[in-house]
């Protein structure tokens, strides 16, 4: 790595120091700005209620029939779970709000096994086949929740 500052009409001494500087660039953010990492943290809760909200909507209406598709046949216990999810991050959100990092991680852990709930319960929730089948946007269901559970993985890590 020396020989690339060198290259560059660096020396030594001035590749370790920026070296420094790039590796604890993110620990000394860490350290010097909680508020802002708080304030990161917020903006993905309220990112992911929206989506989960955006979910609902969808799911709402994802089977086959009507005019624009039927909510699926257990659509009551479907809806508890996506708002048990919805309240859970808004609890986090006050927690955070709070400096209660572990209550925060707690309603997060919480949020995340109902948008598990709310996934799982839509498999085969629609009516038709032997078995019912998936609501028409299933597959996208799945992956929202797993783009979801990510950004609530790394909101989690940053408050550990």
């Amino acid at each position: 790595m020396v020989s690339y500052w060198k290259r560059l009409g660096a020396s030594a001494g001035t590749a370790s120091l920026l070296c420094g500087v790039l590796l604890f660039t993110p620990l000394i953010t860490t350290v010097a700005f909680p508020a802002d990492l708080n304030a990161a943290a917020d903006s993905v809760l309220g990112d992911v209620i929206s989506q989960t909200q955006s979910l609902m909507v969808s799911m709402s209406q994802g089977c086959s029939g009507g005019s624009s598709g039927v909510p699926p046949v257990n659509w009551g216990g479907l809806q508890s779970h996506g708002n048990s999810a919805v309240n859970a991050l808004n609890a986090a959100r006050l927690a955070l709000a709070n400096q209660n990092k572990p209550g925060a991680i707690q309603q997060i852990n919480s949020a995340e096994g109902e948008l598990d709930a709310l996934i799982n319960g839509a498999h085969y929730a629609c009516s038709g086949g032997a078995h019912g089948e998936d609501p028409v946007g299933f597959a996208g269901y799945v992956a929202i929740k797993a783009a979801v559970k990510g950004q609530l993985d790394v909101v989690k890590r940053f408050l550990s």
